[in-house]
């Protein structure tokens, strides 16, 4: 068994989450970085998953965050907001092709935290673009056999490749 690519997976990620809780921590938004963690776990270990690219990190992110904010502002916090905005965000992911798996879990902390969408700019997209600025440095530098990204615009899976019936 070769050690190499446990290594680059062990340094990446804490390399990784490391930096984006220090740059995302100084907004003084804390709750809602667990996603991020989750993101990095998949970006050094299934860098080449269509879920894994820019493209979904970055906007399955931001969508599932936009969708608990705006929830929130709208209905208030209430136990069936929370599996609303879950639905939603997994349902707008999927039609816009930008399934990031980590990122469903947005809408129900936005919810939780009752946050402004001031947190889209401050927390979401700022920690998105960390997470693939790092990993592409990274992964070249530490010389990974799957430099990320693998495909900058690559668009996730049809829903219907998902296992979904029609």
């Amino acid at each position: 068994m070769k050690i190499k690519p446990f290594l680059v997976i062990l340094f990446g990620s804490f390399v990784t989450i490391s930096l984006v809780f220090y740059l995302v921590n100084l907004t003084e938004n804390s709750i809602w970085l667990a996603t991020f963690a989750s993101s990095t776990a998949l970006l050094f270990s299934a860098s080449r998953n269509p879920s894994s690219q820019p493209r979904a990190l970055v906007l399955g992110h931001l969508i599932c965050a936009l969708v608990g904010i705006a929830y929130y502002h709208l209905f208030g916090e209430s136990w069936w907001i929370y599996g609303l905005s879950l639905a939603t965000g997994l349902l707008l992911m999927l039609l816009s092709r930008t399934f990031h798996p980590p990122a469903a879990a947005n809408t129900v902390i936005m919810v939780h935290a009752h946050a402004s969408f001031f947190v889209l700019l401050s927390t979401i997209l700022l920690g998105t673009f960390c997470l693939i600025l790092a990993t592409a440095i990274l992964t070249r530098v530490m010389r990974s056999r799957t430099p990320y990204p693998n495909n900058w615009l690559a668009p996730s899976p049809r829903a219907r490749d998902w296992g979904l019936k029609h």
